[in-house]
């Protein structure tokens, strides 16, 4: 059975298509709409949305113990970082400026990879696999606020972002490369 189709004949705002982009892609829905999206990451465990290749960005780390750049949904020079965590695993991790993850648990301060930063798991919407990380600026949580919703002014150069392990990820035209088409036989 063919997935429902929302079709949106007027422009719509892009953050208002980007919410209904991802609640469609939760519960299966193909959003048709007059805004291009381009190259898509997907979870490589069931197949979501997480990035756009748009938002890939570069966050360099003196932690890493290797960096490399390369093309990645036809964006040149992205930067793969290998990392090590405290219990000996390695992670090829991307950055990316915004994604459509849960965040699980607490923001860490400990063992972090990038300076300045705390980190919580990135799991994926639909299947809950664990995709990477999202950091957040130390000094932007203002811990007068008992609920934790109260934000200090932070400057331009610290924004939040994720890290991506390279390996829980697929390109979205590669996914669709391994969808088979069924043989018709006789005549």
């Amino acid at each position: 059975m063919a997935a429902p189709c929302v079709s949106m004949k007027r422009p719509v705002p892009e953050n208002i298509v980007i919410q209904m982009w991802a609640l469609c892609c939760t519960f299966g829905f193909i959003i048709a709409s007059e805004v291009e999206w381009g190259e898509i990451l997907l979870c490589r465990n069931c197949g979501h949305g997480v990035a756009k290749a748009e938002d890939l960005i570069n966050v360099p780390s003196p932690h890493a113990k290797h960096q490399r750049n390369e093309t990645i949904l036809g964006i040149d020079g992205v930067l793969i970082q290998l990392f090590t965590n405290p219990s000996g695993m390695h992670f090829e991790v991307v950055t990316v400026a915004s994604a459509f993850t849960e965040i699980h648990g607490k923001s860490y301060p400990a063992d972090t990879w990038f300076d300045g930063y705390t980190w919580s798991l990135a799991r994926c919407t639909r299947c809950d696999q664990h995709l990477g990380w999202r950091y957040e600026p130390k000094d932007r949580k203002n811990s007068n606020c008992p609920s934790g919703s109260c934000y200090q002014h932070v400057g331009e150069n610290k924004k939040r972002f994720f890290g991506f392990i390279l390996d829980r990820l697929i390109h979205e035209e590669y996914a669709d490369s391994l969808v088979m088409s069924p043989k018709f036989y006789g005549g």
